[in-house]
């Protein structure tokens, strides 16, 4: 203090200076300074090295945040089946293994390497004494395990999985290069482009243009961060497995998937259909019934939130949507008949020395409308359309006979003689003949040389007197000349009309045609009766599908009732249930002002056709049924054999099928369609579903 004898700041003797006491230690306090600095550096120092050496990996990886992701949840399709439960299309369940890609990559990538690297050296127990080096060397050995261990597990060799994995590999990295080049070559456009000329445009782009991304830094495409699907089929017990221990399979995960199955493969081909992925639609039906009954068929997949951990280990899931499974069909085809339909006009399209490009056969229940055979020639293996197999489609596009063309429903063909009894019924309806009033055929209607029927033609005579049974049955072209000329074009149109021709049938199908009717104008048409004289023997532009003439002789057969033909008889709630609902087999309008004693005579003149002396359908006079029909042969001009056709009913007293079969080209059609409609009528009778 200063009040004290003697203070610190008291001047000395020597020369009158002031001088402080503690200015007689200067080291010391230099010391003192010194040591304080040390401490704070020591402290900083360890610090940093925990950083350098113990957060490293712990900041690294924190760049990587908790991430979620919604996932499907796949739905069963419904399934197709005949009428006796067999199944013509269903989806089968399988299980794929898809792998992270950078757990297949080979080298592995230098950053997923590193962070994998801290990652397993955290987890151990002596973490601080096992180098990054030492580390990554234990990642790679864990991955090559891996790829053991799932080989084991999926009962697959390591030669073909590392074959996958490369190929895989491949198809990702040329997606890189691509995504490269462009990258690089915008680069360079953008700097050409934003150049500046002078130093102040240097500064205004400086302050205000955000920094490009440069072409020095690393690029990462998606599909390098994504899962791939690496093994497209495993065991069920072996999906378990890779579920159940998830920890012993990093960087990978199960997935299961549906593939739509057909078991015939190509039984009923055009009637099934076939169903794919679209951009769309991930299993949309494309043709036939898996086309136009694509709502009832198609399961909705659910929808799943999974959170998962930094690592991408899963953390828990949430249903957010339940899936829900398409609806089953039942059909009312017949495997039986359709197989055999099927086998018989693959022979004849197949046959030596024929011209003919196609066939179709139809089999139709006269009372319901409900279709027991639908066939087509030629035909195709629906499984190779589904599965999108190249060689397949590379061979459909060159195949000039068009497989996936659906002949029963789609060809719209002259029907010749088959419409006949069309014409038969116009001219009594109308009043323009009167079918017990014999007809003199001399062959050729007005002049020698035009307008002739086929037996003037190879033996120069006429059928002489004939009735409308009898017309029908030897199949008069002169008859029908001069009943289609007495009863007229609009009345001929009108009657057609009715019969269904020249409009689609309704069947549950997408793909149909129409069929054209000709087209009358007698003021500006000078060839207009010629015209109306072909259209009375089915021939000039008149043109009708299998299905639309099967469908009138149904007609004929079952009392003038128009039926709406169908394939489908009831559909399921889904897959899981076994209870149908039945479709309404109300599907039919009866066709006006037509009588029962004139679809009785048509009736008639169709059975005189088999058993009847001359006629055209005697080749199925062996059969064990009584049958009617009514054969037609086709002409197509530009020197090409006519269309075969044959129609009719079985049995003929009872009518229960009407059935139509049709060889593109075939020639006569009681002697190349007839036989197939012969051996047709009796796989119905041996397979029983002729009712006694």
């Amino acid at each position: 203090m200063l009040n004290r004898p003697h203070h610190e700041l008291r001047e000395t003797e020597r020369g009158g200076q002031l001088a402080l006491k503690f200015d007689e230690f200067p080291n010391r306090r230099l010391s003192w300074l010194a040591m304080v600095f040390c401490v704070g550096l020591t402290i900083i120092g360890v610090r940093l090295a925990n950083v350098q050496h113990t957060l490293a990996a712990r900041e690294e990886t924190s760049l990587i945040p908790a991430s979620t992701a919604i996932e499907p949840i796949p739905a069963r399709n419904g399934r197709i089946l005949t009428r006796d439960g067999q199944i013509l299309a269903h989806d089968q369940q399988r299980f794929e293994v898809h792998m992270h890609y950078r757990w297949l990559e080979e080298p592995a990538n230098e950053q997923w390497l590193r962070q994998s690297a801290y990652r397993w050296r955290r987890e151990q127990p002596n973490s601080s004494k096992i180098t990054l080096e030492d580390a990554k060397a234990a990642v790679l050995e864990q991955r090559e395990q891996l790829w053991d261990h799932l080989c084991e597990v999926a009962e697959i060799n390591r030669a073909t999985f590392d074959e996958s994995r490369r190929e895989l590999q491949t198809r990702v990295e040329k997606i890189y290069e691509v995504v490269l080049a462009r990258r690089e070559s915008k680069t360079v456009s953008d700097e050409e482009a934003e150049a500046p000329a002078n130093w102040w445009q240097i500064i205004t782009q400086a302050l205000t243009t955000p920094p490009h991304r440069d072409r020095d830094d690393p690029l990462v495409i998606l599909e390098e961060t994504q899962f791939h699907p690496l093994i497209p089929a495993v065991p069920v017990s072996a999906a378990a497995e890779i579920d159940a221990q998830t920890e012993q399979f990093p960087g990978v995960k199960v997935v299961a998937v549906s593939r739509r199955e057909y078991p015939f493969h190509n039984l009923a081909a055009h009637v099934i259909g076939y169903r794919f992925d679209t951009s769309d639609d991930p299993t949309k039906g494309q043709v036939g019934l898996e086309g136009s009954y694509n709502i009832h068929l198609r399961g909705v997949a659910g929808t799943r939130k999974r959170w998962f951990d930094r690592d991408g280990l899963p953390l828990r899931d949430e249903v957010r949507n339940e899936p829900r499974q398409g609806r089953d069909l039942v059909t009312s085809l017949h495997v039986g008949v359709q197989k055999y339909l099927e086998r018989r006009l693959d022979q004849a399209f197949a046959a030596e020395g024929k011209e003919i490009t196609g066939g179709a056969a139809v089999v139709m229940d006269v009372r319901t409308g409900e279709v027991i055979a639908l066939a087509s020639a030629p035909r195709f293996d629906i499984q190779l359309a589904a599965d999108r197999d190249d060689d397949f489609w590379n061979a459909i596009r060159e195949d000039k006979s068009r497989p996936l063309f659906h002949r029963a429903t789609q060809a719209a063909l002259p029907p010749g003689s088959v419409f006949k009894p069309v014409v038969g019924i116009a001219a009594v309806e109308s009043g323009a003949i009167n079918a017990d009033e014999p007809f003199d055929c001399a062959g050729y209607l007005d002049r020698p040389h035009r307008f002739r029927d086929a037996i003037y033609q190879s033996a120069g005579v006429g059928h002489a007197l004939i009735t409308l049974p009898g017309a029908l049955g030897q199949s008069c072209n002169v008859f029908f000349f001069d009943a289609g000329r007495k009863t007229g074009a609009e009345a001929l149109l009108e009657w057609t009309r009715k019969f269904g021709i020249g409009s689609r049938t309704g069947i549950d199908l997408n793909e149909e045609a129409a069929g054209r009717l000709p087209r009358f104008d007698r003021e500006v048409d000078l060839f207009a009766e010629d015209r109306l004289l072909e259209f009375s023997v089915g021939q000039s532009t008149l043109t009708a599908t299998p299905l639309q003439i099967t469908r009138m002789t149904a007609a004929i057969a079952n009392g003038g009732r128009l039926l709406l033909p169908r394939l489908v008889t009831g559909y399921g709630v889904s897959h899981v249930q076994q209870s149908t609902a039945v479709v309404d087999d109300d599907s039919f309008f009866r066709i006006a002002d037509v009588s029962e004693q004139t679809l009785s005579i048509i009736r008639e003149g169709m059975r005189q056709a088999v058993i009847g002396e001359g006629g055209t359908a005697a080749v199925l006079q062996d059969v064990p049924v009584p049958v009617a029909a009514k054969t037609g042969t086709a002409q197509v001009g530009g020197g090409k054999s006519p269309h075969a056709w044959i129609t009719g009913f079985v049995p003929a007293d009872h009518p229960q099928y009407a059935f139509t079969v049709v060889l593109e080209h075939g020639g006569s059609g009681g002697r190349a369609a007839g036989p197939i409609a012969r051996d047709m009528i009796r796989a119905i009778e041996h397979y029983g579903l002729l009712e006694k």
